[in-house]
């Protein structure tokens, strides 16, 4: 169990059965899957979705979960996302960590 749940999270970005963070899973769609740790703050998700926005970068689907202090998002694009976007979002405040798939 715990090896599939591992091999689910480093495939996939679902997160099932943590202690820290919250049970997050998407099936996919889209061309491209990244995910973000973040601070659980208010205006985060509009943080998220406004550098995509910039980029003209659609959102596929998107789920964020949230676990006391900490926030998960699961977020499938049309197209793809750039190191730079990635560089960009993940030194944006109340970010802790982004992950292309």
């Amino acid at each position: 169990m715990a090896v599939r749940q591992l091999m689910e999270f480093l495939e996939n970005g679902n997160i099932k059965n943590s202690v820290n963070f919250p049970e997050c899973s998407l099936d996919r769609s889209g061309n491209q899957r990244f995910t973000i740790a973040n601070q659980n703050l208010p205006g985060m998700i509009e943080k998220i979705t406004h550098f995509l926005a910039v980029n003209k970068i659609n959102i596929t689907i998107m789920i964020n979960k949230s676990n006391g202090n900490i926030a998960y998002n699961i977020i499938d694009i049309d197209g793809e996302i750039s190191d730079d976007l990635v560089n960009k979002i993940s030194s944006a405040e109340g970010i802790i960590w982004v992950r292309v798939i």
